[in-house]
């Protein structure tokens, strides 16, 4: 209940805000740009992102310790693979994205980490260690197609007097899902005793169900962000058109 309540007064302290800045002559929020469908998408894009990768990187250590039984310095070995495909992919997907555009890499980067959340769903248990690894490494090449590319996109489609105060957002957007996906994830592990380990498989599967669901979300937003986006540079080609 005092989970609600908390969700609850950040929702009506968001409206408040909301409304407030609606009435400002110099808001603290550029409102008109949120209209704007390739922003509001990959906004939302860069939190679910980070969710999904920080769900995976706090609760899989309870799995492999509390369950597999490998002690924190192999856990640290195994995690690493992460953060390295990230850094080794994260370059190249930028690049390729200012050549090629960012909508392929955003939309790969999140079905690579979409695939390594359902593997996990689906498989847990039955994954080597060398799988584990590999799914890790998944999520970090999915992540690092997505992050650059999905940013380079958001500041391509912002005037340049709001392009620091989007920038600001991305960042919040970015820590939100940090925030967000750890208490998800310390949220399942609480109480959890590794013991019963039909109790605690079922608290695994739980949180990473919830993150492919999450994953799907995304991509539907992603989806409909495609559309709005292709729907209004096809109205300001007519217009122009017209206006020619």
């Amino acid at each position: 209940m005092g989970l609600v309540s908390l969700f609850a007064a950040a929702l009506a302290a968001l409206v408040l805000l909301l409304w407030w800045e609606k009435r400002q002559a110099h808001p603290f929020l550029p409102l008109p740009v949120f209209k704007n469908a390739a922003v509001t998408s990959g906004l939302f894009i860069t939190g679910s992102s980070f969710l999904l990768a920080n769900t995976i990187l706090v609760v899989l250590p309870f799995y492999l310790t509390g369950l597999v039984g490998i002690v924190p310095l192999e856990v640290g070995y195994i995690m690493a693979a992460y953060p390295l495909i990230l850094a080794a992919a994260g370059p190249f997907a930028g690049a390729l994205s200012d050549r090629y555009g960012s909508r392929l890499f955003q939309f790969l980067g999140l079905c690579g980490m979409g695939g390594g959340s359902l593997i996990l769903t689906l498989w847990l248990e039955q994954l080597s260690m060398l799988e584990i690894v590999l799914t890790l490494a998944l999520t970090g090449f999915g992540m690092g197609l997505v992050t650059s590319p999905n940013n380079s996109f958001i500041m391509k489609n912002v005037a340049s007097h709001y392009v620091g105060t989007i920038g600001g957002m991305v960042a919040l957007m970015r820590n939100v899902g940090m925030v967000f996906g750890a208490a998800l994830g310390l949220g399942f592990m609480n109480g959890v005793s590794f013991d019963e380990k039909a109790q605690a498989m079922g608290a695994f599967t739980s949180v990473f169900g919830i993150n492919v669901a999450i994953f799907v979300l995304s991509i539907a937003v992603f989806g409909y962000g495609l559309f709005l986006d292709r729907k209004t540079k096809g109205s300001q080609k007519q217009e122009t058109n017209h206006s020619v």
